[in-house]
């Protein structure tokens, strides 16, 4: 009972991590797309992927060009909707278990893609590769897109 209660509260944590970022109460980062190479074959493909702060359109499709290739149509529709004159994206990839991400503003000049573990007691057969995409508003960084850390 134990080992499922805690199973339970590990699968909650990550719910809640896949679905929000980190930074001051004021501040809505929202976790835009993600695709593991077990639901998208073009994952498999292209990892690992170098993290990136995503702050134009011309940036978006240079990312987009370099790793969606083998990518569906339609496939990055979220990301072309976020309003880059109001927001950054931060892209970052990662073998996923249990693990969720988030995205950390450091000042007002710096942001980290972190991974965050729910449950460092599990292990798993297979961590299929995920890459994550949250937008962050330019008002987290004093209205400039920022470096990505760590």
């Amino acid at each position: 009972m134990k080992t499922l209660v805690k199973g339970m509260v590990g699968a909650a944590l990550v719910a809640l991590l896949a679905g929000c970022g980190q930074a001051g109460d004021d501040v809505a980062i929202e976790h835009v797309s993600q695709w593991s190479e077990s639901s998208a074959d073009w994952v498999a493909d292209v990892r690992p992927v170098a993290g990136a702060v995503i702050g134009s359109e011309e940036e978006l499709q240079q990312w987009v060009d370099a790793y969606g290739s083998g990518a569906g149509e339609g496939t990055f529709d979220a990301l072309e909707a976020v309003d880059l004159e109001e927001s950054f994206l931060v892209i970052g990839g990662y073998p996923r278990c249990r693990e969720g991400s988030r995205v950390v503003i450091v000042g007002d000049s710096e942001v980290r893609f972190e991974v965050v573990k729910a449950d460092p007691d599990v292990a798993c057969v297979w961590a299929p590769y995920t890459i994550a995409v949250w937008a962050v508003p330019l008002s987290a960084t004093g209205g400039e897109v920022p470096a990505l850390v760590g």
